[in-house]
């Protein structure tokens, strides 16, 4: 499903989350509560591979992808951001285990790396050597193009 703005511009929707993959692999909520969770937030890659193999899935459609200053936004909004150590819109192949301990609030991550993440979900704790996923930000980025460094 593709949503289009007055402008013409698609924004993409990944295909849903299967309710019942889901509930194999969630910790503590349900598929309601999973799909409420991921659908407050903005996501963003952090390593470029993941980021290309997600682009190659939904070729041939036209994409723009938005490279942000990531130090002015954590600057800007560490309060509202998290980390996961997972790509949390995937739950098909061997779907890790989550919960709404996936999502660490960036601040805790610094300092504790996936602590409070396996003290949530059950060992075993993921090593502080584990780079984040995905970087979240609760709620919408209304300035995002003040962040903005390529398009």
């Amino acid at each position: 499903m593709h949503t289009e703005l007055p402008n013409g511009v698609q924004l993409r929707d990944q295909r849903p989350l299967p309710s019942a993959a889901l509930s194999t692999c969630l910790i503590g909520i349900a598929p309601s509560e999973w799909y409420a969770l991921i659908n407050a937030r903005v996501f963003f890659w952090l390593d470029p591979e993941r980021l290309n193999r997600q682009r190659s899935a939904c070729n041939p459609r036209p994409q723009v992808v938005l490279t942000v200053d990531a130090n002015k936004l954590i600057a800007a909004s560490a309060e509202k951001m998290t980390v996961t150590p997972i790509n949390t819109g995937n739950a098909r192949r061997r779907p890790a285990r989550r919960g709404a301990a996936t999502f660490v609030p960036y601040a805790a991550w610094v300092t504790s790396a996936w602590t409070s993440e396996g003290a949530s979900l059950g060992p075993p704790v993921r090593p502080s050597s584990h780079p984040p996923v995905e970087l979240t930000i609760a709620g919408s980025i209304p300035d995002i193009m003040q962040f903005v460094v390529d398009v």
